[in-house]
């Protein structure tokens, strides 16, 4: 099942793509994403790949908020 994690500093959360509903409430977060210039990538193979367009196919699609360290 196709899934979508989004992974910050406040921890992560699994949203399972399993109704249109689920699928609809991805793409918005996948959005504004976007907008804040995080990082989408889809796992292809055994590696995974940055990506422009939201595949809700996808197996798993990750969202990663760049962190500062130091």
């Amino acid at each position: 099942m196709a899934r979508l994690i989004k992974m910050g500093p406040e921890g992560h959360t699994t949203i399972e793509l399993d109704t249109e509903e689920a699928v609809a409430e991805a793409e918005e977060i996948v959005r504004i994403a976007r907008e804040r210039g995080q990082h989408i990538l889809e796992k292809r193979g055994k590696g995974y790949e940055q990506v422009d367009v939201f595949n809700p196919q996808a197996e798993e699609t990750y969202i990663l908020v760049p962190m500062a360290g130091g």
